[in-house]
């Protein structure tokens, strides 16, 4: 089976923003994590159109900024009215100050990373001594446990080959020079009508679902709509996994 890597850069702007939910349960954990100085400077690399950014500036007393190599993404997030300031660039040369920002975050972006080892080396250069970041990703636990990835065999399988596990994050971290690694797992969960959430999986949310045949396709979301499409309501559980480190300096 061939991976795609950047799959999710097929989509439009607009597509990608609709079929992304945020949590600002998420953000609100993340900041806490971060522990950032009032006034300070927040990066987010690979924020595709800015749906993660935009929430944690709205919670963030400081300046916060949107990197992504997608420049079609960027023009998107310009477009929406926030604080953030706006940049297109790849995650292996920002266009920033080394030891200009105090905190930096990755949001289920890390998996395309094409560098990831020379994206982290980057991330160091920029961060104040002492500073951290956070990636936020999915675990091959919590992938395996969402209803709209296995009830799609060759979907789960696709996604479980572009994420890498979590100790493979941690020792990269490990081998660039980061410390005080901590991994945390996120929780909440989400109802949604049975007929709703359906909706949502026949939009095909994950990159994975795009590249199934569509006959297969059609199949395997007829034995989901059989399982959920006469329930009142669907209790779904939004996962990630939080990981912290510390720049030393």
């Amino acid at each position: 089976m061939k991976i795609h890597r950047e799959t999710d850069c097929q989509l439009s702007p607009e597509q990608y923003a609709h079929l992304r939910a945020t949590s600002p349960g998420l953000c609100r954990r993340i900041l806490e994590r971060l522990q950032l100085p009032a006034g300070g400077i927040l990066c987010d690399v690979g924020c595709g159109p800015g749906l993660h950014t935009v929430v944690l500036a709205e919670m963030y007393r400081g300046s916060v900024i949107g990197i992504d190599k997608d420049a079609a993404r960027i023009l998107h997030a310009k477009a929406g009215l926030s604080s953030c300031t706006w940049k297109v660039a790849d995650s292996v040369d920002l266009p920033l100050a080394s030891k200009s920002i105090d905190g930096l975050t990755v949001m289920f972006a890390f998996h395309r990373f094409s560098q990831p080892h020379k994206a982290l080396y980057e991330f160091a250069r920029v961060l104040r001594s002492g500073s951290r970041l956070a990636i936020v990703t999915l675990s091959h636990q919590q992938l395996k446990s969402r209803p709209e990835l296995n009830g799609f065999p060759e979907a789960l399988l696709a996604e479980l080959a572009r994420f890498p596990r979590i100790n493979q994050i941690e020792t990269i971290l490990m081998d660039v020079g980061y410390s005080d690694i901590q991994t945390e797992q996120y929780k909440e969960v989400v109802s949604y009508s049975g007929y709703s959430f359906l909706e949502w999986v026949r939009m095909r949310p994950y990159s994975s679902h795009r590249f199934m045949p569509k006959r297969r396709f059609c199949e395997c979301m007829k034995r989901l709509s059989d399982q959920f499409s006469t329930l009142p309501q669907v209790e779904i559980a939004n996962e990630a996994t939080i990981i912290t480190a510390e720049h030393a300096g």
